[in-house]
């Protein structure tokens, strides 16, 4: 049995031992001067982090100015093209008497008044792929499509030759068309060119927002045209590609 000196010198020990050990673990933990540097580097990284923030924003919209830009030089030189789908020819005919034959027989066009630089067959089937032509003048593609209301009923269409981004837009802004003409009938809509016409007000597509309207998302502004939430359909054509059944490219000539 230990006497009370004994004990006395043991408790010592321990403290001397507890004391020492205290002692390593408050000299490894960080001092004031510590946590001013991490505070510092932290205010440092919120900074950087801010402004790379704001050079991404920069960046995306320098990239959507160029890509809009880019469209319009695309569609400046398509503005003279025309898609044609649904001609019956074959492999050995020749595009160019195929499309006149066309303009003449079904549209009704005057072959002499008008003048067709090319004409060329697109994708790989050998026959009854559609053709592009090209026209020397503005007036030719203009006269030709006044002539297009013939073809309702028809197996064929005719469609100007829009860029990638401007047939996607249209593929969606039909869609959206046919869901709004399910809902309510008798309002007028109609798609022209990259746009959504409903009622006088304009809409349009883009690919981050969806349906827009006046720069801002216009699925509540059509919503209140038509009494109904399109929000979750139009969310749907978002994200995945838009369908590719819709007749014509995705619509009529216009």
């Amino acid at each position: 049995m230990l006497n009370e000196e004994c004990m006395d010198k043991l408790m010592g020990r321990f403290e001397e031992v507890m004391d020492r050990k205290i002692s390593a673990m408050v000299a490894q933990l960080p001092t004031k001067e510590d946590f001013a540097v991490v505070n510092k580097e932290i205010i440092g990284l919120r900074s950087e982090n801010a402004a790379l923030r704001d050079e991404l924003t920069r960046l995306r919209v320098e990239v959507g100015s160029l890509g809009l830009r880019a469209d319009r030089l695309e569609s400046s030189t398509k503005r003279n093209n025309l898609i044609f789908y649904g001609l019956e020819y074959d492999a050995l005919s020749d595009p160019k008497s195929v499309l006149e034959a066309f303009l003449s027989q079904v549209l009704g066009v005057p072959i002499d008044s008008i003048s067709i630089a090319e004409v060329y067959r697109l994708g790989k089937a050998p026959a009854r792929a559609p053709l592009l032509a090209k026209f020397s003048r503005g007036s030719d593609v203009d006269m030709v499509l006044s002539k297009t209301s013939r073809l309702r009923g028809t197996s064929f269409g005719v469609n100007r030759d829009y860029s990638d981004r401007v047939r996607n837009a249209r593929r969606n802004l039909f869609l959206i068309r046919k869901e709004v003409i399910r809902i309510k009938p008798d309002l007028r809509i109609f798609v022209r060119g990259d746009a959504l016409l409903a009622d006088n007000l304009r809409f349009t597509w883009s690919e981050d927002v969806g349906l827009m309207f006046e720069g801002v998302d216009g699925c509540p502004r059509l919503g209140s045209l038509i009494g109904s939430d399109l929000g979750p359909f139009i969310s749907t054509l978002r994200v995945g590609p838009a369908s590719t059944s819709q007749h014509k490219n995705g619509s009529p000539a216009s």
